[in-house]
């Protein structure tokens, strides 16, 4: 583990409660990459990173609609952030940042398990990578706003 993803593990283990509530601090749970941690979400964003690396440059191809309850789930959750933003705003909750990021990256990997990114299809291919590019980007701007930077390769 880097220092990056050190740093994620400890952000994390502090923001992934609310400040008025007591915290278990275990170096177990917090260091877990396929937990609720930080690591799991750095891991998210190298993950749909390397996705995008593999595909190349985005083609220009015609939407194709993404319909199945993984993507739709995603696309919901993207639009989201915006308001989760405000919440934690309004209510001085980093939490609320937090977890809205790790509820993203296990819908994102729940999303890549279950269908193939890069394809023969390309109108298709094209769509899903506009979506992974929504990740990142959103992940990107969510652990910046914890402080943290995210690393493409782990």
């Amino acid at each position: 583990m880097d220092q990056k993803e050190a740093l994620a593990a400890l952000i994390f283990a502090d923001f992934n409660s609310k400040r008025h509530k007591n915290t278990v601090f275990d170096w177990d749970v917090i260091l877990n990459p396929d937990g609720d941690t930080g690591p799991y979400v750095m891991y998210t964003f190298a993950r749909a990173s390397s996705i995008l690396r593999k595909a190349g440059h985005m083609t220009n191809e015609a939407w194709y609609p993404l319909e199945s309850d993984e993507e739709q789930m995603l696309i919901q959750t993207l639009e989201d952030f915006p308001k989760i933003i405000q919440i934690s705003l309004s209510t001085f909750e980093p939490s609320s940042i937090a977890n809205y990021l790790i509820d993203l990256s296990k819908l994102f990997n729940r999303f890549y398990q279950k269908h193939q990114v890069i394809q023969k299809d390309l109108n298709l291919q094209s769509s899903r990578l506009k979506l992974v590019k929504a990740t990142t980007i959103v992940l990107m701007s969510g652990l910046s706003l914890l402080g943290l930077k995210p690393v493409e390769e782990l």
